[in-house]
């Protein structure tokens, strides 16, 4: 993502973008939980599960500028990418479109197929307040499908915090009220991400019943927006290219890079452009 960004600010990426440093652990831990027989739908910040599934860096990349030698030929820009031979079937820039599309799915493969695959969804903390989300929880737990939606929840959407719009939506309940289990991860340790995942996953294929993981994200990049006759208010990054300057004060682990690479080197984690960032 690191390069991603460079190619941005050089004039080089013209389709829009939403980045996601700090988003890099639940989207390695996805990419090492799936199987080769599951299905993967992702929301229009999908880069990191991009890098951490593909198994060419520059694939993505070259997709990111539109160019013939993107992982889709540079047809579908940066929110709608999908790599079909790592399970990524769909990405929608619309939100939450493609939670009641994974519902879909994972009827076709479980109930019309018979397949042994789960279909995992990812969502965020602004597409919770949208029908879609309810309708989904709804038909998948009614269906029973092994459909597991992961909500990473930043706590922000555009340049509006949670406690400015709107009350806490408690996933856990949620999950009560319609039986599924509830996870949350919240430490962004990759290790502990990946064992409880492939936990979820063999409940959703033992139990054939939706599963819910909240993932805590600190979205890096925010800044202070300075307004006339106001403080300064904090504005967490949402779209767009990161200024350098707000990753600067971040301290990337090279010297732990090589260690990182090989441990997860069985999913092709791109760690050199994603980056390996300490700030927990």
């Amino acid at each position: 993502m690191i390069e991603v960004n460079k190619l941005f600010y050089s004039g080089k990426i013209k389709f829009p973008m939403h980045l996601a440093f700090g988003h890099e652990a639940i989207a390695v831990a996805l990419a090492s939980a799936k199987k080769p027989v599951d299905f993967v739908l992702l929301p229009h910040r999908n880069l990191h599960y991009q890098f951490a599934c593909v198994s060419s860096d520059q694939q993505i990349i070259d997709e990111c500028q539109g160019l013939s030698t993107g992982i889709n030929g540079g047809t579908t820009g940066i929110m709608n990418m999908v790599n079909t031979s790592e399970g990524i079937i769909y990405t929608s820039s619309v939100l939450a479109n493609n939670l009641p599309v994974a519902v879909g799915c994972a009827y076709g493969a479980s109930k019309l197929r018979g397949c042994r695959s789960v279909t995992w969804v990812v969502t965020g903390d602004g597409a919770i307040e949208e029908g879609a989300w309810y309708e989904s929880l709804l038909f998948s737990s009614f269906l029973r499908l092994p459909v597991v939606f992961i909500v990473e929840n930043n706590r922000w959407s555009l340049a509006t915090e949670v406690t400015e719009r709107r009350k806490d939506i408690e996933l856990n309940e949620f999950a009560k009220i319609f039986g599924m289990d509830y996870q949350k991860l919240s430490n962004s340790n990759t290790h502990e991400y990946t064992d409880k995942l492939i936990s979820v996953r063999k409940k959703a294929i033992k139990s054939m019943h939706p599963q819910i993981v909240e993932v805590e994200v600190k979205t890096l990049g925010s800044y202070s927006l300075k307004e006339k006759n106001r403080a300064p208010r904090l504005i967490n990054y949402h779209a767009g290219g990161v200024k350098q300057e707000l990753l600067s004060n971040l301290r990337f682990l090279d010297e732990k890079l090589e260690d990182f690479q090989a441990t997860f080197s069985k999913v092709n984690c791109s760690c050199r452009v994603m980056g390996v960032v300490d700030v927990y």
